[in-house]
């Protein structure tokens, strides 16, 4: 891998390199109603005749809805007689608003209508294979070419909130897209209630005049969408397979189903759209969500990219997690911990609803024609730019070992054969540092690390299995072993959410002295206390994320961003302080002079000679180290906070 690696994520500045196939229209896409609570609770809109255009949107009466449309046919055909109540009167000028999406209100949910051709309106609300024997053919490849997508909102939010999204999908989609978002009790998103709302959602779709057979999608953003692999294990096998594919907008699917091997969702296409402004859902967790359904089975080559087609993940460059909501009114601890974007909400939501339309049209398989290979080859250069942009982080997560990538062996059992490949072992990143540590004397040494609990000690297990050794094998030749614990904030495995970090905050690592390795080829050196210190080797590894972030990363995280430093050695002369001394991320200080911010991390040592009153602890250096995925985690998110 280069030094210095660049990185292009998807950005609506740059659809017509990235997505030249986005229909993306010059249109205000907020909403153009404005609305207001009446006595009975139910919502009336107030509109504007100023304007009242081709992009207009009007509020439809719940209880009627299929006949207003009919009414809205009649009256383009020109019958003057026909008058249209939408809650207030609606002035003749409306007529305009015919090929314009129109929202439906019902009780518990929102229908957000896509553009319906003149001639399809009379025909939508009725079963398809009832009306065959009626119907020409381009009525029937029409109804054909519509689709649905139902979409969870976030916790605490409005589905009008979602307005701008759901018009802007509709705006760049070749085909009509109908657009329908539960009103949940008290807007919390729960697993419960989500698919009791969901079937009235498709029940409102149909009564509306969504064609029966058609199938649909299934969304949700945040909150909404992390509930929605739990939502499809309580469906039906016949809405399971109605179901087209699942996209995911700032949220990911969570460890505990991934570990289910027939849980449902891994039969569906999905998409997971997030901005890498986005401080809610770290990019170190959607890396994390790439390895485990993206990478599997699959090599890690650029040509194998188009296998990943179904399990599709998108960053959109400068968009943070809350810029798909219309409004600033949104839950203060999650909006406290979001990031500063660096494009519009409009962007964002244009950006977004490309990769939304890529997804759908791809995926729809009821439609055949030039356009889905179009979108399916501008899905793929996203996925492309995506995953280069989250290569170096996913790189210095297996390099560490993260535990949430493969499970370590430590936590399997307490013993595991070398040649069991369902765990990890150790961390290759340890290993290299060991490897620095071997003296020009030795002619080869082979090393191998192992995770181990660094805090318990079991009296029947070999020494070996707990503390770091090396073996003579001859003629300059040594082996090595050492130990590492990978330390993870707690939080992380409690709450699957993104909002903790998922790479190890340290690494304890019982390394082997140079004077233990010398003196197992018989040669004898003085101790020194000071030699390869765990300060110098942390910052070797901060300098190590810097070399291999991003451009766009190691920019971010220069001009704006808090810098790592290492600080001093803090030494130790037993385990257990050692052990219990944490490396400190919020430690101020000063770094090269300059005014910018800056956290120093010390670092806790023991490094014992030889002859130690404990035998089995001479000879060693113990470590708290830095990950590198830790430092490249940092710059891309946290220290932006």
């Amino acid at each position: 891998m280069s030094s210095s690696s660049s990185a292009f994520v998807f950005s609506s500045s740059n659809l017509e390199t990235a997505a030249s196939n986005c229909n993306v229209k010059s249109v205000n896409v907020q909403s153009k109603l404005s609305y207001k609570k009446s006595s009975d609770d139910t919502m009336e809109s107030v509109t504007d005749d100023s304007i009242i255009d081709a992009h207009s949107t009007i509020l439809w009466d719940s209880t009627n809805a299929v006949d207003q449309i009919n009414d809205l046919e009649r009256m383009n055909n020109g019958d003057d007689d026909v008058s249209v109540d939408v809650d207030t009167n609606i002035s003749s000028t409306a007529t305009t608003i015919l090929p314009a999406q129109t929202i439906i209100h019902k009780h518990n949910h929102i229908i957000f209508r896509p553009t319906l051709r003149e001639d399809a309106l009379t025909t939508t609300t009725a079963n398809l294979n009832e009306r065959d024997e009626n119907m020409s053919t381009s009525e029937t490849q029409y109804l054909q070419q519509q689709t649905a997508l139902v979409f969870v909102p976030g916790a605490f939010l409005d589905p009008l909130q979602y307005e701008a999204l759901a018009l802007a999908i509709q705006e760049q989609s070749t085909h009509p897209i109908w657009i329908v978002v539960p009103k949940l009790f008290l807007n919390a998103a729960n697993p419960l209630s989500i698919p009791y709302a969901m079937k009235e959602c498709i029940q409102g779709l149909q009564s509306s005049g969504y064609p029966l057979q058609n199938k649909i999608f299934i969304g949700g953003h945040s909150l909404g969408g992390t509930f929605l692999p739990e939502i499809l294990e309580r469906l039906d096998p016949s809405d399971l397979n109605n179901i087209a594919g699942m996209i995911l907008l700032g949220s990911f699917v969570e460890r505990k189903h991934r570990k289910n091997k027939n849980a449902a969702y891994k039969s569906i296409s999905r998409l997971t759209v997030v901005g890498d402004q986005d401080g809610v859902v770290r990019a170190a967790r959607i890396a994390e969500d790439i390895e485990h359904h993206v990478h599997v089975d699959v090599s890690r080559t650029e040509d194998s990219v188009e296998a990943r087609f179904d399990h599709s993940v998108v960053m959109i460059k400068g968009m943070n997690h809350f810029q798909l909501v219309d409004t600033n009114i949104v839950h203060t601890i999650c909006q406290s911990r979001d990031l500063q974007p660096e494009i519009s909400k409009e962007d964002a939501t244009q950006s977004t609803a490309c990769a939304i339309v890529d997804f759908v049209e791809s995926h729809h398989t009821q439609v055949k024609d030039k356009n889905q290979k179009e979108r399916r080859e501008s899905l793929l250069e996203k996925i492309r730019l995506t995953e280069k942009y989250l290569e170096p982080l996913l790189q210095a997560m297996r390099l560490e070992g993260n535990y949430n990538i493969v499970t370590p062996c430590n936590l399997v059992e307490c013993d595991v054969s070398e040649n069991d490949a369902t765990c990890n072992k150790g961390s290759s990143w340890v290993e290299s540092i060991q490897e620095g540590i071997v003296p020009e004397e030795i002619n080869e040494a082979t090393v191998r690390d192992e995770f181990r609990r660094t805090w318990y000690i079991n009296p029947f297990a070999k020494i070996p299995f707990y503390h770091p050794s090396v073996t003579n094998k001859g003629n300059g030749k040594v082996n090595i072993e050492t130990v590492t614990e990978g330390i993870y904030e707690k939080a992380d495995f409690f709450v699957d959410a993104g909002f903790f970090s998922n790479t190890a905050i340290e690494l304890r690592s019982k390394l082997n002295s140079a004077q233990a390795i010398l003196n197992a080829i018989g040669v004898s050196i003085p101790f020194e206390s000071n030699q390869n210190t765990c300060s110098e080797i942390n910052q070797m590894t901060i300098q190590y994320a810097l070399d291999h972030a991003p451009d766009i990363v190691k920019k971010r995280y220069m001009d704006q961003g808090i810098k790592l430093q290492a600080g001093v050695d803090i030494s130790h002369n037993n385990g257990p302080t050692w052990i219990w001394s944490h490396l400190d991320f919020t430690k101020e200080g000063d770094c090269g002079g300059t005014d910018k911010p800056c956290r120093i991390i010390d670092s806790h040592t023991m490094n014992t000679p030889l002859d130690h009153p404990v035998p089995f602890a001479g000879g060693k250096l113990y470590c708290k180290l830095l990950s590198p995925a830790k430092v490249l985690d940092w710059m891309y998110t946290d220290s932006l906070r």
